[in-house]
């Protein structure tokens, strides 16, 4: 049922109408990569993105702290690869494609991020502001042992 929601956003989804289109899910389907790869999909989320960095801004953190860059999984965040997630939706160490930014790794938690919320994890505070908040972004959750 949630990969059914996650790919059809709409206000209610527990009102549908007569007639109206669907879009089915296949689990276990694949997306296509840039660089020629395929991934079987596990799971489709509809997802918020934010973004944040390691500076005491996002986590509390100074740059003097000894844990400052390390995310909770124990590795240092690292843009283009880190992303922040609940781990009871995608578990951490998990792969995922975000539509429109590409692969990243769930490897940090947030005490902001519930649920579908996604932070990605960006170096600049600047470009982490820009950022925003990007609602209803397709994300796939990758099959581990294909990932």
């Amino acid at each position: 049922m949630d990969d059914l929601i996650a790919a059809n956003p709409m206000a209610n989804p527990n009102r549908l109408a007569i007639g109206q289109n669907l879009t089915i899910p296949l689990v276990g389907s694949s997306v296509q990569l840039a660089d020629g790869q395929s991934k079987i999909i596990k799971k489709v989320l509809n997802t918020t993105l934010t973004a944040y960095t390691a500076g005491v801004e996002s986590t509390g953190k100074s740059a003097s702290h000894p844990m400052y860059g390390i995310t909770y999984s124990g590795l240092k965040a690292k843009e283009g690869r880190t992303i922040a997630v609940d781990p009871n939706i995608i578990p951490l160490g998990s792969t995922v494609f975000i539509e429109g930014i590409g692969l990243r790794k769930a490897e940090d938690i947030g005490s902001a991020i519930r649920g579908t919320r996604i932070d990605v994890f960006m170096n600049d505070l600047g470009q982490a502001r820009e950022f925003g908040v990007k609602k209803n972004v397709k994300v796939y959750l990758l099959d581990r042992d294909n990932a």
